[in-house]
């Protein structure tokens, strides 16, 4: 599970491994709305999988959030709409072993202070750098720890 809260106080945002996104009003203490199944893949028409939410963060104007799944998918939503839009690219799978693959889970994310650069990590080893107008990977660093557990802890 995640969580995360909008600089102006306002909304409190919580992703979960049941799969839904839920964003709260932070001073009446009310649930808004839950976006259930956020991170669905769907190909032709058929439902491929449904991921846990990893991780969370908030653009500094307080407009949109970014949500990051197990499944190594991330998503741009607007808080007033829930629409949203989803990123080119994101993190990849990998095999460990023959027998064995890892997803290539977003284990955190953060944004710069201009709430341009969107910056991610994951269980596929790599820390990826974001134009977060256009949704697309500008950098990508490789191998960059052996296991990347949080950005924000670091």
């Amino acid at each position: 599970s995640t969580i995360t809260i909008t600089p102006d106080n306002k909304y409190l945002i919580s992703g979960s491994y049941d799969k839904s996104i839920k964003i709260w009003n932070f001073e009446k203490k009310t649930c808004l709305n839950s976006i259930d199944d956020a991170h669905s893949s769907i190909l032709f028409e058929k439902l491929l999988s449904i991921s846990p939410i990893t991780s969370l963060v908030v653009t500094r104007d307080s407009q949109f959030f970014i949500s990051g799944a197990e499944d190594g998918t991330m998503k741009l939503w607007e808080i007033q709409t829930q629409q949203f839009h989803e990123f080119e690219e994101c993190h990849r799978g990998y095999f460990i072993s023959l027998k064995e693959y890892r997803l290539g889970s977003v284990t955190s994310l953060a944004i710069t202070s201009s709430s341009r650069v969107l910056v991610s990590c994951s269980d596929d080893l790599t820390i990826k750098i974001w134009d977060l107008n256009q949704r697309k990977c500008v950098h990508t660093f490789t191998d960059a720890h052996h296991s990347i557990e949080n950005l924000q802890n670091r």
